[in-house]
């Protein structure tokens, strides 16, 4: 990201808290994720591990001077449910307008949060379904059925604006 200057990088991973944690490199870069909790009956996971800072990101936006998002885009392979936690400032004071996560729709799937708990958690924070993308089956396991989803959900804020926007000039939803 050499020569934009408006791009920042930082080496960190967002979660529900500041601290440390394990990232597993496993296979292609965009697969890695954080290790979970060791599972008394499941084999360690497999790859190599490093050590990573983890900061929630209301604390991230505070010290960033970031006072709202526009579009959040997460996805963290298992771990979007703790980044969610970790927002749950900017969310209850809606200041996030759109959240975009990775959701699990089959039982069977260990790698995403199941679309249910992203769904009850965010609603809870008045957020809601706005629309539904990457519709990812189960091919590679020769199933047919719906293994992940990529839903956006928008802020009960957006949708008020929308709302009284429109009914002053019927206009068409501003996002």
């Amino acid at each position: 990201m050499k020569g934009h200057s408006q791009v920042h990088c930082y080496r960190l991973a967002l979660g529900a808290s500041r601290g440390e944690g394990d990232m597993v490199l496993s296979g292609a870069s965009v697969m890695f994720h954080m290790a979970g909790p060791p599972q008394p009956s499941a084999p360690p996971e497999a790859g190599e591990l490093e050590r990573v800072d983890i900061q929630a990101l209301d604390d991230f936006c505070r010290d960033s001077d970031i006072k709202s998002i526009s579009y959040l885009k997460i996805d963290t392979e298992g771990y979007d449910l703790e980044v969610l936690k970790g927002a749950q400032t900017m969310l209850r004071e809606q200041r996030i307008d759109l959240v975009e996560v990775e959701a699990g729709m089959y039982p069977g799937d260990t790698r995403h949060v199941p679309f249910e708990k992203l769904k009850e958690y965010l609603e809870q924070q008045e957020y809601f379904v706005f629309a539904l993308y990457e519709q990812m089956y189960e091919w590679s396991m020769n199933m047919a059925n719906l293994r992940r989803i990529n839903p956006v959900f928008v802020s009960r804020r957006v949708l008020e604006e929308n709302r009284e926007a429109s009914s002053n000039s019927h206009a068409t939803m501003k996002i």
